[in-house]
């Protein structure tokens, strides 16, 4: 014990005396500043909405899974089935007081704080005197009792859903209703300035605005340019009817077949019984034996048409070559088709059909024509027709009438005597001379007083921008309401001759159509830039 008791006092000798001490460290002394900043934190992403009412259905559900936690512990039943008024109510309060926090948080910090009314003067709301509501809402204190409108930030993605909705649920409607509606709950700065952007941006609206371009009107074909060439040369075919007429004891359909001389104006017209290719060819036959083979034939995409075309090329391949110059059917006949549902790329036999039937609309039928009587009604028309002045004649010229589709047909513009004719050679010889000085004399008025009459572009004068691949467009059809237009993708696009887009393929959910341009309205789908 005495042994131990030596040790411990050695030890603390050696612990008291200095030297045996470690030296001294100096540290140095470091101040390290903290800064805690509370920073907002959004409960909800209102960027990933695309409308108001899934947004609040959306926080409200969330606000009743928040609930239904809380009350695990308790004994009341969870809420279940459709969403409350008060739940909807709920979930909007915390959508304006995040909305709120978000872009007027100074505001609604210092009205916590204070539990007053009215804010700085450097506010941006401080002629709205803003005062906190008991759901913890910034309201504006307007001078009308009992009218505190919910104070909403005007560049902010909700106030700009709420304005959509509000478009939505009034059908779409101008801007003055929707400020009228916003007006009543809300106060939203510039509030007429948004809604014009938010109206312009819907592409519902955009749909509905949505018009067809129409390039610029090409240039004459050579077709209608056909100089020194016989008539009937370059031919338009088109159907017009249906007429009834007296078959025995009952009503039958007779169609009139128009053939029109693309150069001259002239028109033939035959009898159909159908709407077939058979009938078609039938016509088209007739029609050659008395005007010549034709050049080049244009027409609508007609089904009887395309058939006629498929049927006679079917014929050629069955001809023997040797045998081709003594048939009617010409070798290099070249068919030219128009685009489906394009009438006015065919507007010079389409013109003609509303004269024919103008013409016989002045008929007064006493009875329902026979096919005879029919026929020669419509020989009758045609003869008008072809007496129609395609120029104006001034009084002081020197002309003595208006140049005709019949002065190329058979010299005048009327019917007219035929006078007595010597068989003298020399006579002969210079009737020969004065027929084709006639001709010459006829195709010079024909470039002088008709020609500059065509050559101006009466409409569609200037460019615009050409459809392309991929743009999404509307596929307008006059015959149905404009809701029920089908939209496509255009797939393929047609350039003509001068290098302009004339046509396009579409692809619709039903299928592909080949559409002219006039037809096809290219839908804005470019968002409006954000403030």
């Amino acid at each position: 014990m005495e042994n131990k008791n030596m040790e411990l006092n050695d030890t603390v000798e050696k612990v008291l005396d200095s030297g045996c001490w470690p030296e001294d460290v100096n540290f140095k002394e470091e101040t390290e500043f903290i800064c805690i900043h509370n920073q907002f934190q959004p409960l909800f992403k209102f960027e990933n909405f695309s409308s108001y009412d899934k947004l609040l259905k959306s926080v409200a559900y969330v606000i009743r899974f928040i609930n239904i936690i809380q009350l695990t512990s308790s004994k009341l039943p969870p809420p279940t089935g459709i969403l409350t008024s008060e739940e909807k109510l709920r979930a909007q309060n915390a959508i304006f007081r995040q909305v709120q926090c978000e872009s007027y948080s100074s505001e609604v910090n210092l009205l916590k704080q204070t539990n007053s009314i009215g804010v700085s003067k450097e506010s941006t709301l401080y002629l709205c005197v803003p005062f906190m509501d008991e759901s913890g809402i910034m309201r504006f204190k307007t001078h009308i009792a009992n009218y505190e409108p919910v104070i909403l930030p005007r560049s902010h993605i909700v106030t700009r859903l709420i304005i959509q909705q509000q478009h939505v649920k009034y059908l779409h409607q101008h801007t003055e209703t929707v400020i009228n509606e916003l007006n009543k709950s809300y106060y939203i700065p510039k509030l007429r300035r948004i809604v014009k952007k938010v109206i312009k941006s819907c592409q519902k609206c955009k749909n509905n605005r949505a018009k067809p371009q129409n390039p610029m009107m090409s240039a004459l074909p050579t077709a209608r340019m056909g100089i020194y060439q016989q008539p009937f040369t370059f031919t338009g075919a088109n159907f017009f009817g249906p007429i009834n007429v007296k078959h025995g004891r009952k009503l039958e359909k007779r169609w009139g077949c128009l053939f029109t001389c693309l150069t001259i104006r002239a028109i033939h017209i035959e009898i159909a019984h159908g709407l077939d290719t058979d009938s078609f060819i039938l016509c088209f036959r007739n029609f050659m034996h008395r005007r010549g083979e034709p050049r080049e034939m244009f027409s609508d995409r007609a089904t009887n048409f395309v058939g006629a075309e498929k049927v006679l090329k079917e014929e050629l391949k069955q001809i023997e070559p040797e045998l081709i110059a003594n048939n009617f059917v010409n070798p290099e006949l070249k068919w030219n088709f128009n685009p489906p549902a394009s009438p006015h790329m065919g507007g010079t036999w389409e013109r003609l059909v509303k004269s024919i039937k103008n013409a016989l609309y002045s008929i007064e039928f006493f009875h329902t024509p026979t096919d005879a009587r029919l026929n020669s009604y419509l020989l009758e028309v045609e003869d008008i027709i072809n007496s129609r002045p395609l120029t104006y004649l001034p009084v002081d010229s020197d002309e003595s009438e208006a140049l005709t589709p019949n002065h190329f047909l058979r010299g005048s513009s009327g019917v007219k005597p035929i006078g007595q004719f010597n068989s003298n050679e020399k006579f002969l010889k210079s009737n020969w001379k004065t027929s084709q000085l006639m001709t010459q004399r006829f195709w010079n008025r024909w470039l002088n007083e008709y020609l500059p009459t065509i050559s101006r572009r009466v409409k569609w004068c200037k460019n615009i921008t050409p459809l392309k691949e991929n743009d999404i467009v509307i596929i307008c059809d006059p015959d149905s309401i404009r809701n029920s237009w089908p939209k496509g993708r255009v797939v393929k696009v047609n350039v003509g001759k001068d290098g302009i887009v004339r046509s396009a393929m579409v692809q619709t959910n039903i299928g592909i159509y080949c559409r002219p341009t006039v037809k096809l309205a290219k839908l804005d789908l470019e968002a409006e830039p954000e403030d």
